[in-house]
């Protein structure tokens, strides 16, 4: 704000969609490298921004993506049932978001943060949140009722954001980053046995050196871990549980593992992720 008021003074009018374009550009350089470019005030970071621009408006890219996405794309625009096409019906996006700018800033935020995985969580959040009006509402006067409007951001504050927490958290279950987890191998030959639903106990024989997938995208949706769930609710969207049960509605420590389990095995970034 303080850039925008700066400008206002020389110039006496405000592009919003040129600082809008900038702020998205800061906000990926500053949490994907850690270094902050001087975005919003212009000089050497032009040459990025434009950059930027150049690929983002290459007919070439657009192909290429027309190409990779094929007929599946082509029956969801048919169907009018992408966010794009949610957001506009809304009748809330700004008069400079037409579509092809919302589709450009969209394209920003999921190249920019592609790396850290940031870009599946986030366009799954927004996809469903664009569908759920009331869990918008929530999360929106949560955050204005905590932190104003124009207050800085840290772990602690956001931290206690059950509603927005909640519906980060319920999207991992769905969409977890990591579908299979991290690659565990054993270091000798060792037996485990197990009881199935049906009450049979079973045995698994690992030798050394096999290598064992932690399944998190399927166990975040197999029916036993969630005994306090519905049966047949196990692909729906609904933040809701993780507000009335710390775990979700889950029977134990892995039912929710987006960033896995045991301790000091844990994802390192899953903190940085969450902020």
């Amino acid at each position: 704000m303080e850039v925008v008021s700066e400008q206002n003074k020389l110039h006496g009018e405000v592009d919003p969609q040129d600082y809008f374009t900038k702020l998205t550009f800061y906000t990926i350089v500053r949490l994907t490298f850690g270094e902050d470019i001087q975005t919003m005030r212009g000089n050497e970071s032009r040459k990025y921004m434009k950059a930027w621009d150049d690929l983002l408006g290459s007919t070439g890219l657009a192909s290429q993506l027309e190409m990779f996405a094929g007929k599946w794309a082509a029956s969801r625009l048919d169907k009018k049932s992408s966010i794009f096409d949610i957001a506009f019906e809304s009748g809330k996006v700004p008069e400079f978001m037409d579509e092809p700018e919302l589709i450009r800033q969209l394209m920003t935020m999921l190249f920019g943060w592609w790396a850290r995985h940031h870009g599946s969580m986030l366009a799954f959040l927004a996809g469903h949140l664009a569908l759920d009006q009331e869990w918008q509402e929530r999360i929106r006067k949560e955050i204005v009722d905590a932190m104003g409007t124009d207050a800085e951001q840290n772990l602690d504050s956001l931290e206690g954001l059950k509603c927005l927490n909640a519906a980060i958290k319920e999207t991992l279950r769905l969409y977890p980053a990591a579908v299979n987890g991290t690659n565990r191998m054993a270091t000798e030959d060792w037996d485990y046995t197990y009881k199935s639903t049906d009450g049979r106990t079973n045995l698994i024989r690992f030798k050394s050196n096999d290598f064992i997938l932690n399944g998190i995208e399927a166990s975040q949706r197999y029916v036993p871990n969630w005994s306090k769930r519905p049966a047949g609710a196990m692909d729906e969207w609904n933040p809701q549980w993780f507000l009335d049960d710390v775990s979700g509605g889950g029977s134990g420590t892995f039912a929710q593992a987006p960033f896995g389990g045991g301790g000091m095995r844990k994802c390192l970034g899953e903190k940085l992720a969450y902020f």
